[in-house]
């Protein structure tokens, strides 16, 4: 794993270090993709490593470099996004843990869980961790909680959420909001990671199992054009034979037959600084809600072709 030096931070994964290189303060990261594929996860296992880093580099040079993380999760409310760190991080299945559902977790897991909350508690008291409460905030409410705040590390899941004010379109909403991250990251030199939807392409039932494109990311240009990195999730099938992808079109098979389980795709769609990554594609595990490294293990050998050209 990259060291972290202060100027940057390495992303948690190998694979996706050595795909797209670190976080790197005063860069804006766009991160793509559509429904269920791994963005609101993918924002969660970081900010759980970022609560989980705190404690354990205190005193070795850590706090040479600020790491103050403000997230804006439009689709979970703080205490839900709490909640889901914390049963991630032991294991639960999240919705038990949300409903309270003591009777059908393990024995002592009320317990666990109320030690955990209290763990992320702290960090936020101590003020490394904001988690802002905001289910379709205008971009006025976002700069009023970043200025009050004054976070070294930014993650908005997701833009389109960004609510228009005035006689704003969803559109400009959007357009405002990528002007806004992107001069911030600059200006105030922070590490600034948007998760974006992507367009429907027409494909259908294979929307989500391609590796997108820059102009997949929606309702902006503005993205594709001021993004520094631009990245885009995918969860990749093994490669189709024709016959069978005609059979999954016509719905005489279903997809479940070439999905590959656990497996996530990330596939870099633009980067400013480093123009051979464009097309890398960084190869990760999803299991039970934590993202990791593919662990070295052979995929299978159709699989492994389809991460770079599934179709």
């Amino acid at each position: 794993m990259l060291a972290d030096n202060g100027r940057e931070i390495s992303w948690g994964w190998d694979t996706l270090d050595a795909a797209v290189g670190p976080l790197v303060r005063g860069r804006m990261y766009v991160i793509g993709a559509r429904p269920s594929c791994g963005k609101t996860t993918m924002a969660l296992c970081w900010i759980q490593r970022h609560i989980e880093m705190v404690p354990m580099l205190t005193g070795q040079g850590f706090w040479d470099y600020p790491r103050r993380l403000l997230a804006v999760l439009t689709e979970r409310p703080p205490i839900a996004a709490r909640r889901s760190l914390v049963a991630t991080q032991l294991g639960y299945q999240p919705d038990l843990v949300l409903r309270e559902r003591w009777d059908l977790l393990p024995i002592g897991a009320e317990t666990h869980v109320a030690e955990g909350l209290k763990v992320i508690q702290e960090v936020e008291q101590n003020g490394w961790l904001r988690l802002v409460d905001a289910a379709g905030p205008t971009i006025e409410v976002l700069a009023s909680e970043i200025e009050a705040f004054q976070p070294n590390v930014i993650w908005l899941d997701y833009i389109q959420r960004i609510r228009p004010t005035g006689r704003q379109s969803r559109f400009d909403a959007v357009g405002e909001a990528v002007h806004y991250f992107q001069a911030l990251a600059h200006e105030a030199d922070a590490i600034v990671m948007i998760a974006s939807q992507l367009k429907r392409r027409g494909d259908g039932v294979f929307d989500k199992y391609r590796p997108p494109f820059l102009e997949d990311f929606k309702l902006s240009g503005e993205i594709e054009e001021l993004a520094d990195v631009a990245l885009g999730l995918f969860r990749p099938l093994r490669r189709l034979t024709a016959e069978e992808e005609r059979a999954v079109r016509n719905g005489e098979r279903g997809l479940e037959d070439f999905t590959m389980p656990e497996a996530m795709a990330i596939k870099v769609v633009k980067h400013r600084y480093w123009g051979d990554a464009a097309d890398q594609i960084a190869r990760l595990r999803c299991r039970q809600g934590v993202i990791t490294d593919w662990d070295g293990v052979p995929l299978p050998v159709q699989a492994e072709e389809s991460w770079e050209a599934p179709f």
